[in-house]
């Protein structure tokens, strides 16, 4: 599940599928760093060196946003939090599509992320979808904004080892 990242309406149905809190931003998926810094208003020294050491790969940089940048991706933070994905599915997506998609995991809002397909039908079963994953898990992400970066707040938990919910039974 995507939405271009620039378009309010596309987002909020989003929101209304997962049932997700609007406080909670979305990351936005673009298919390379050049692409990610087109989204930032600056984009500093940290972010280039994360990118260049994580990217493509699981982590997302929070910087400040552009203002195409729809308002609904971040919540009315000013921020963004960009991700180039190492996926191959998901980067042809983006390579094809040629848009920045803001993206949440496949699963309803509050819930554990999925670890199987079944498990995103069963969460998300009124969306028509086709879904492919390289399941390993989310490092998270880094404010890049200050000169210390830092574990974004929805980072946190996962960053301590906070992981150890149990997962969904297949």
């Amino acid at each position: 599940m995507g939405a271009h990242a620039f378009t309010p309406s596309a987002i909020a149905e989003i929101y209304r599928l997962k049932n997700r809190p609007v406080w909670n931003p979305l990351i936005v998926h673009v298919i390379d760093a050049e692409s990610a810094h087109s989204l930032a208003r600056v984009w500093p020294d940290a972010a280039v060196a994360l990118a260049d050491r994580f990217w493509p790969g699981p982590l997302s940089l929070v910087v400040e946003r552009v203002d195409r940048v729809a308002d609904a991706v971040n919540a009315g933070t000013g921020t963004v939090a960009l991700r180039v994905p190492a996926h191959p599915v998901a980067q042809a997506l983006l390579r094809e599509c040629g848009l920045p998609l803001a993206a949440p995991s496949a699963n309803r809002s509050e819930q554990l992320s999925p670890t199987r397909a079944q498990h995103v039908l069963r969460s998300l079963r009124m969306c028509r979808w086709s879904w492919t994953a390289d399941r390993k898990e989310v490092v998270g992400a880094i404010d890049c904004r200050a000169n210390r970066p830092r574990a974004a707040p929805s980072a946190r938990p996962a960053l301590r080892g906070a992981t150890t919910h149990r997962r969904p039974r297949s």
